[in-house]
C-alpha cells in the first residue's frame, strides 16, 4: 500500500519516484551547467596579454596589460606576451628598449 492510503506501508508510489528522479537529474544537469559556465568565465579572465610599448615622446619602454589605444605609444616589435615575466625578459632583448 502507498502512503496516504489504508495500511502501514510507507513506500512511495512508482510515479512519484519517477518524478523525483527526473527532477534530481534536471537539478544535477543545471548545477553542472552553472559550474561549467563559472569555470569557463574564470579561465577566460586569466588569459590576459601583456604588451611592451614605447612612448614616442620619452622613448621609454614600459609593460602594460591592455593594448594601447593612444597614438603616442606603440607596441614594440613582437611585444605581445602571455605573462608579465615573459614581457620583462622580452623587453630586455629588444634593441629599441635597450638603446636608452
Amino acid at each position: 500500500m502507498y502512503a496516504g492510503t489504508f495500511g502501514n506501508s510507507l513506500r512511495s508510489p512508482p510515479l512519484l519516484n519517477q518524478w523525483r528522479r527526473h527532477y534530481e537529474e534536471v537539478f544535477d544537469f543545471r548545477c553542472r551547467c552553472c559550474v561549467c559556465r563559472h569555470v569557463s568565465f574564470c579561465a577566460n579572465r586569466d588569459r590576459s596579454e601583456y604588451y611592451v610599448v614605447r612612448d614616442a615622446s620619452t622613448k621609454k619602454c614600459t609593460i602594460v596589460d591592455k593594448k594601447p589605444a593612444t597614438t603616442t605609444t606603440t607596441v614594440v616589435d613582437n611585444g605581445v606576451f602571455k605573462t608579465k615575466t615573459e614581457a620583462e625578459t622580452g623587453m630586455k632583448s629588444m634593441k629599441v628598449c635597450t638603446e636608452n
